[in-house]
């Protein structure tokens, strides 16, 4: 049994949680690797958006959904222009 003083009791517990800076760790490198795998680029037309977001993209989850697009919002308003009918989702098949 641990022994409890006035003392011991104004101490707080030395406590690191390991688990706690690992996950703060990959979850920094995560982010990177989104950061520098999928920059949001304006692409000139819909065939050039479509070779790297293949059925298009969307702004919203209810525009996505509807069209097959693939949610990336920054990228929907950076090509928001190739929406033709501004549904929410550009260059959708």
């Amino acid at each position: 049994p641990r022994r409890v003083t006035a003392e011991s009791r104004t101490q707080a517990p030395e406590f690191t949680p390991k688990w706690y800076l690992v996950d703060m760790f990959f979850t920094s490198i995560m982010v990177s690797l989104v950061l520098l795998v999928s920059p949001t680029t304006k692409f000139k037309n819909c065939d050039a958006l479509r070779l790297k977001f293949k059925s298009g993209v969307a702004a919203t989850a209810k525009a996505a959904a509807a069209s097959g697009a693939t949610l990336n919002a920054k990228v929907y308003a950076l090509n928001k222009g190739l929406d033709r009918d501004k549904d929410g989702a550009a260059c959708e098949q």
